[in-house]
């Protein structure tokens, strides 16, 4: 069994509703808001270079990581506010694991990226 985290903040992702058209088709999924308190991990940086219309740019691509206890409805694609800032996004799919002979559940990691606009 795995102690408890120490240090974590406050994260929430907001209720999803089912959106209708004038065609009455109906899109989405009713999703309760969530609130859960994660481990924070900022991002690590990858820095690379791409040929963007026969220029030579720089990249720097960031990550922030989440390790959550527990399992919660998370998927890709789903805004997420962390320790009261929003415009996060929950990048792949969550990472779950449990180990296949005790059965002992790992910390549930969740990679962000920033979004822009909204």
């Amino acid at each position: 069994m795995m102690r408890p985290f120490k240090y974590t903040v406050p994260c929430s992702r907001p209720a999803e509703v089912v959106v209708t058209d004038e065609w009455n088709n109906k899109s989405g999924e009713a999703r309760a808001a969530l609130t859960f308190d994660a481990v924070f991990v900022p991002p690590t940086s990858a820095s690379g270079s791409q040929i963007v219309d026969g220029v030579l740019r720089q990249t720097t691509i960031t990550k922030p990581t989440l390790y959550v206890e527990g399992r919660f409805d998370l998927r890709t694609g789903d805004e997420v506010v962390v320790n009261g800032v929003s415009g996060w996004e929950v990048d792949g799919d969550p990472a779950l694991y449990d180990h296949p002979w005790t059965g002992w559940s790992a910390p549930m990691v969740i990679e962000l990226r920033k979004t822009v606009g909204g």
